[in-house]
């Protein structure tokens, strides 16, 4: 986060880069690392964006558009909020998961949600993007019932299994 004078850095939307709050923090974080001595880099291959609508939209890592851009072979699975007990308790039965997975590393390189929760939803595909988690890894893990973080368990059993719960 220097900048071409060595003792400034900067972060935010000065460095036009992705001009997002969370980015701003985190370049913050990059940056104090750095003043520190310590070496960082900011890494924006896993940024989440989110809108704030009704339903809530969010998204992170890449799109399919993307995939076929830089020639990965991908598949995508989906699942919709509609088999979800807790939409339905909610009555926000209307939206989906959609993931997306390179098939020469099963890696989850992208997530889009868009409903109920997609806001906070958006960090676990987060965290499996960043961390180049795998469908598999990521379908071994536990989610909470009933949250609509199953809907994102239901999408990644679709590499594999199938979704349990779909209408």
């Amino acid at each position: 986060m220097r900048t071409n004078v060595e003792h400034i850095y900067a972060i935010g939307d000065v460095t036009n880069i992705i001009q997002l709050a969370h980015v701003a923090s985190y370049q913050g974080m990059v940056a104090v690392d750095n003043i520190l001595g310590k070496t960082a880099y900011a890494d924006y291959t896993a940024i989440p964006n989110v809108v704030f609508t009704s339903p809530e939209i969010s998204g992170v890592g890449l799109t399919e558009g993307e995939c076929k851009e830089k020639e990965i072979d991908y598949s995508i699975s989906t699942a919709s909020y509609a088999a979800n007990g807790k939409a339905q308790t909610m009555d926000e039965p209307e939206g989906f998961v959609k993931l997306v997975r390179d098939n020469s590393t099963h890696h989850i390189v992208g997530g889009f949600i868009m409903g109920a929760d997609a806001s906070s939803l958006i960090s676990t595909l987060t965290i499996a993007v960043s961390n180049g988690l795998t469908d598999e890894e990521l379908a071994k893990t536990v989610f909470a019932h009933p949250t609509t973080a199953e809907v994102i368990h239901e999408a990644v059993l679709g590499f594999s299994v199938g979704t349990i719960h779909e209408i």
